[in-house]
């Protein structure tokens, strides 16, 4: 599990300040691995989880300027459907790190390899290959040697429908590891009565799947009418996310589930089972 959350967030490319044209005179190709070559196409882009926050993706080439800079020539569609270059650059610590999680991408996602085990070599055509031994340690920043998750930072905005922790809008937040944040707020109004609904929810992800995601959680609650009744609720849940489209739970609308066990309903004083639904647009 450990080494499956390294996967994802180093793959997607810290991205440093863009660097102008004119500081990038073109130089050395840089091939980071065999697995995709000098050029990186679409397939290899979606496969590999390249290039997240570029929209409408061509190819990419990676290039060693002359001063010794390393960055990417990434080209995209534009909205006129003409094609646009962006440049992107990069450290030699990021790219070799980089490199390393690309020749190992499958066996790091099983959890069947370490980093590290074996450093990568990145080629460059036309002049020294790169490796490891060229980088001072030293001066490493902080982006360089984090270990990264292999979720993404995202927000949530969706509607929950729990006994436990409220009905209503809802709007989650998971900052890149294993815990994720809801809030659930809501009126209900009936013929004759008003009610207001607040709830959290607090999730601790038991799987770092980028396809669907089983978590444990504390929930709790109130449940008023505007007087004197309020109906506090505390939960132990356990539940399951998963996309309604797509194959992943970023960029996309996703329905889950979970059962509390026990629950404690104060009003009555009982201890029961509690369950909820949601339904949620992760960005």
């Amino acid at each position: 599990m450990k080494n499956r959350l390294l996967v994802l967030a180093s793959l997607t490319f810290t991205l440093l300040p863009p660097a102008t044209a004119s500081a990038q005179t073109l130089a050395d190709t840089v091939v980071l691995s065999s697995r995709i070559g000098e050029v990186i196409n679409q397939t290899e882009r979606a496969h590999y989880h390249l290039f997240p926050v570029d929209t409408n993706f061509v190819s990419a080439i990676f290039f060693r300027s002359s001063d010794g800079n390393f960055f990417a020539r990434v080209t995209l569609l534009g909205p006129d459907g003409k094609q646009v270059v962006k440049n992107r650059t990069y450290t030699a610590a990021l790219l070799l790190q980089l490199a390393e999680k690309i020749n190992h991408y499958e066996d790091l996602v099983a959890d069947n390899y370490t980093m590290g085990k074996d450093p990568a070599t990145i080629q460059i055509i036309g002049g020294k290959s790169l490796d490891w031994s060229q980088v001072d340690t030293k001066y490493l920043r902080a982006q360089d040697t984090a270990v990264a998750s292999e979720y993404r930072a995202y927000r949530s905005i969706g509607f929950q429908v729990s006994t436990v922790s409220g009905i209503g809008i809802s709007y989650g937040i998971n900052e890149q590891n294993n815990c994720y944040l809801r809030a659930t707020g809501g009126l209900i109004t009936t013929s004759n009565q008003s009610y207001y609904s607040f709830g959290i929810d607090c999730q601790y992800e038991l799987t770092k799947n980028k396809s669907f995601k089983v978590f444990i959680g504390l929930g709790c609650g109130i449940i008023g009418d505007f007087g004197s009744s309020t109906h506090p609720t505390l939960g132990l849940g356990t539940g399951i996310e998963a996309p309604v489209t797509g194959s992943d739970i970023f960029e996309n609308v996703t329905v889950g589930g979970e059962i509390y066990c026990p629950t404690i309903y104060f009003s009555s004083g009982t201890i029961s089972l509690g369950v909820g639904i949601f339904t949620s647009y992760n960005f």
